[in-house]
């Protein structure tokens, strides 16, 4: 019988054998593990640069690798490769309009421990079971590049690039200059702004920092703008309104003023700031803001300012033609502010608007013209506005002189050449009421008086100049009868004073109005060539001649008739004058009635149809 023990011997020693292995194998881990923490711990603390480590930003653009390097000997190396001349190092600054300014190299010093310190405490920021694996080229950052430069600027370099940095944003600083606006009487006349521009200085001097340490050359530097005030057509339009106000009665009881707003179409506006140039001006046009004078009539136009009552003397033409004129402004309302022309109102006299010829005088002669007489019409308005005490913007005083009111007092018009015009100068409308009756035409001005004052016109004669009576053969005048050929006019040269006076009689105020001069014509009487020798005058001329300037024998001459006297023609135009009229008298002072009574021209029957 055989024995059992060493059979089951082996049988346990193959048993063991996994276990061995397995222990011999955690003992080779934890061998590698703590032989890897070493090489950690190691590569923490060994003051070696890790693999990878380089640095860029050197002279000529050269980078260094300082991999597994200690401090002194990554100095060395760093220091091997910097430019021994650091006057080479330069920079150009550009600026403005093809300005320039250098940074030398001069204001560098070296410091070659900047990147080595940079690049230590970079591996002193890693975790450190990381730091075996990066020694040996693996794990994610297994490189590091470090552009800190060598180079940092001296206490002369700060000073100097601040110097330079202030320089800049001085010479290149531009303020804004916010758009600029004046108002006219039609426009507003407006110049566009321009923006400014200015230079962050900190910036500046941080970028001519980083330029002349990193190597650059060149540097440009940038402006940022500086937007001035914001214009649009919206924001002017609101800037340059102003509403029209209607008169009403006050918390006082007293009557507030009417006006005429003003404004600009935005839209229109806009158009015209985007055609125009920054800083270049252009004109946008006023539009004028009529108040509603709708129900007011309760409180405005209650007080008569002025009136003109006067005769239409001369043929059915001239009347016609004063009748149409009237029916052109009666009703017209002159708002404060506004300035009434008779030109505008009336328009141009043509037939088709049924306008009649009648006698105006052109150069002093008669002529045929339609329209004619309606002058009178326009010394009325401006008999009114002087006694109104309303500003004369355009006036003009007739060729001969009228009769419908007193001389000075005058005005004449034409179309296209002669105009008459005046300013509502007070606070509040003023309507023109203007009508005929039969031969006479009154004109009124109705407006709102706010005190007691009143106005005198007074007329001071300068000269007068006589006619002179001619004689001229004519061979349409019957022998022994005489016919006039032209009218006969005194001439006149008057200075207009207007006086304002308060209620009790005190002259507030004396001021001259106008100088009015006017032509004397001389009379023209023909006679039959048979009647020369009775006139003394030369049978074979035709043109006229003196009485008795001719000195052949000749029988006594009958005495020459009286001149008539001088009637009131309008000067251009004006009508064919009626021949023996009544003369007129000389005025040197106001007529001497109330400021709203032209009560002088009520007799005007002598007035010679013009």
């Amino acid at each position: 019988m055989s024995s059992p023990g060493p059979k089951r011997l082996a049988k346990t020693e193959r048993s063991k054998a996994p276990l061995i292995i397995v222990i011999v194998l955690l003992a080779v881990l934890a061998l590698l593990a703590g032989g890897y923490l070493g090489l950690c711990s190691w590569v923490k603390g060994n003051g070696l640069l890790l693999p990878g480590t380089v640095v860029s930003g050197l002279p000529g653009g050269q980078t260094a690798d300082l991999s597994k390097m200690d401090a002194d000997s990554a100095a060395r190396l760093i220091d091997s490769c910097l430019d021994a001349d650091l006057a080479q190092r330069t920079i150009t600054v550009s600026y403005g309009k093809g300005q320039t300014a250098l940074l030398e190299g001069e204001l560098l010093t070296t410091d070659a421990t900047l990147p080595i310190t940079d690049a230590l405490a970079w591996k002193a920021g890693q975790p450190t079971y990381m730091l075996g694996l990066m020694w040996l080229g693996f794990g994610p950052n297994s490189s590091s590049e470090h552009t800190v430069s060598p180079f940092v600027l001296s206490e002369e370099g700060e000073a100097r690039i601040a110097q330079l940095a202030a320089q800049i944003a001085e010479e290149l600083y531009v303020a804004p200059v916010d758009f600029s606006y004046e108002i006219t009487e039609e426009t507003v006349e407006l110049t566009r702004g321009t923006d400014g521009q200015s230079v962050d200085q900190a910036a500046l001097e941080q970028a001519m920092k980083d330029a002349l340490l990193t190597g650059e050359t060149r540097l440009a530097v940038t402006t940022e703008p500086i937007p001035s005030a914001e214009l649009t057509g919206e924001i002017l339009s609101e800037l340059v309104l102003v509403p029209a106000q209607v008169s009403a009665i006050g918390e006082d009881g007293k009557l507030t003023p009417t006006t005429i707003g003003r404004g600009i179409d935005a839209a229109a506006a806009q158009a015209l700031i985007d055609q125009t140039e920054a800083g270049q001006p252009c004109s946008i046009p006023l539009v004028s803001l009529m108040p509603d004078l709708t129900g007011t009539e309760a409180i405005l136009f209650q007080d008569v300012l002025a009136s003109s009552d006067s005769y239409m003397a001369g043929p059915a033409g001239r009347r016609t033609n004063i009748k149409l004129a009237v029916a052109a402004i009666d009703g017209t309302v002159v708002l404060p502010g506004q300035t009434f022309s008779y030109n505008a109102i009336v328009g141009e006299r043509t037939a088709e608007k049924g306008y009649q010829t009648a006698t105006v005088y052109v150069q002093g002669e008669d002529r045929q013209e339609l329209g004619g007489g309606i002058c009178q019409l326009a010394s009325a308005l401006y008999y009114c506005s002087l006694y109104s005490n309303l500003e004369i913007v355009e006036r003009k005083p007739h060729r001969f002189a009228v009769t419908y009111v007193p001389y000075g007092l005058d005005a004449t018009i034409a179309w296209g050449s002669i105009n008459y015009k005046f300013k509502n100068n007070t606070d509040y409308p003023i309507r023109i009421s203007a009508v005929t009756e039969g031969n006479n035409l009154y004109v009124k001005l109705y407006g709102t008086k706010v005190d007691d004052t009143y106005v005198k016109m007074e007329n001071i004669q300068l000269s007068k100049t006589p006619y002179n009576t001619l004689y001229k053969i004519d061979p349409e005048t019957a022998a022994g009868a005489t016919s006039e050929l032209v009218h006969a006019y005194t001439g006149f040269k008057y200075e207009v004073y207007r006086c304002v006076y308060a209620g009790d009689g005190t002259l507030i105020s004396r001021t001259f109005e106008n100088t009015s001069t006017y032509s004397y014509r001389d009379k023209v009487i023909g006679v039959n060539v048979a009647d020369a020798a009775k006139y003394g005058i030369d049978p074979t001329l035709t043109t006229p001649q003196a009485e008795g300037s001719y000195s052949s024998a000749q029988p006594s001459p009958t005495p020459s008739p009286e001149p008539s006297p001088e009637p009131s023609p309008e000067p251009e135009p004006s009508v064919e004058p009626t021949p023996d009229v009544t003369p007129e008298p000389d005025y040197t002072s106001d007529p001497g009635v109330g400021p709203t009574d032209p009560g002088w021209a009520s007799g005007g029957s002598s007035d010679p149809g013009v």
